[in-house]
């Protein structure tokens, strides 16, 4: 297939784009001039420069006529809550459009999502694609409103949409400082009750993207993709510990200390111009009483991710030290 990809220099759709190639599919993925292609290096992927822009050129020239699109582009954490809805709404809308002028055959175009589009668990009950979306973060309602956006377009294009929790993995920059902090034997929890979340890795999240480009039951459809597991943070330090072999403290971390913190940050990288690693959403996320989710309709569909907690973290702490980084 001939197939076109945003967001492919970055953690996720890096791995997205490895499984592409090792299927012996085309790949086109769309670049910035200031894009760091570490993980695309050596690779035969066509490199076209172009942003999620109206009517750019570089992007209308990525999608000719491709067969799948994954969209896996979008901002994580920025100072400025405009750009959200720039980039992840306008990005997702303005991708929808160069599919509709450049790409006529186009077989699926598959929207990486994310659980913060629909918001934690409420009562105790787990989270499921018929829960009504409450997101509680300024990057969970910039991905709602794009969910609301690509499935828009169903009528026009075939879409699908991808929603997963924390992804971990090797070359994830955001959550390699768990992993730093928990060889080092230490790992932050939150306060107080115990918070749980599901997580999914990596190669399970890019396999479920390419298995909604293919499978029909898809078509016009989101869904959540997780391990099916659900864990406090305490469960996540114990796993790690495990696979450190070594033992890990747990911290507890009060939300005033990190919000505080967060804020600091926030200042700072405004300052310098710089994505904060910690925003406030982050820690609202992080104190949130569970994030807890039910995979039964993408299991049902037909899809099963291959890891679990112990497993995903023995290969992410694996790849980590492949790249030196632990």
């Amino acid at each position: 297939m001939k197939t076109f990809v945003t967001g492919g220099t970055g953690f996720l759709g890096s791995h997205l784009v490895d499984l592409l190639l090792a299927e012996g599919h085309e790949v086109t993925c769309l670049v910035r001039p200031t894009s760091n292609l570490q993980w695309l290096k050596n690779k035969p992927v066509r490199l076209v420069q172009g942003d999620l822009l109206p009517n750019n050129a570089g992007l209308r020239e990525g999608l000719k006529n491709a067969d799948w699109c994954f969209h896996s582009a979008g901002v994580i954490s920025s100072t400025n809550p405009q750009t959200y809805f720039q980039v992840n709404v306008g990005g997702t809308r303005h991708c929808l459009d160069a599919c509709l002028k450049s790409a006529p055959k186009l077989q699926r175009f598959v929207m990486v999502s994310s659980i913060a589009a629909c918001g934690p668990a409420v009562n105790g009950q787990s989270l499921n694609e018929q829960t009504a979306p409450h997101p509680i973060s300024i990057y969970g309602q910039s991905k709602l409103e794009a969910e609301k956006i690509a499935i828009s377009y169903n009528t026009r294009l075939p879409v699908s949409v991808i929603r997963p929790p924390a992804i971990y993995g090797p070359r994830d920059t955001m959550i390699f400082p768990v992993f730093k902090m928990a060889q080092r034997g230490f790992f932050v929890v939150p306060f107080g009750r115990p918070r749980y979340i599901t997580m999914a890795y990596v190669e399970d999240v890019a396999a479920a993207c390419l298995w909604a480009a293919k499978e029909k039951k898809a078509l016009g459809q989101i869904f959540f993709v997780a391990d099916g597991d659900l864990y406090s943070w305490q469960d996540v330090a114990d796993t790690l510990a495990s696979v450190f072999y070594r033992k890990v403290a747990k911290i507890s971390m009060p939300k005033t200390v990190m919000w505080s913190v967060a804020l600091l940050e926030e200042l700072r990288c405004k300052w310098i111009r710089k994505e904060p690693r910690l925003h406030r959403g982050h820690v609202k996320q992080f104190f949130a009483s569970s994030w807890g989710i039910q995979t039964d309709k993408i299991r049902q569909a037909g899809f099963t991710p291959k890891f679990n907690l112990e497993a995903g973290m023995q290969a992410t702490v694996a790849g980590y030290r492949q790249l030196g980084w632990l």
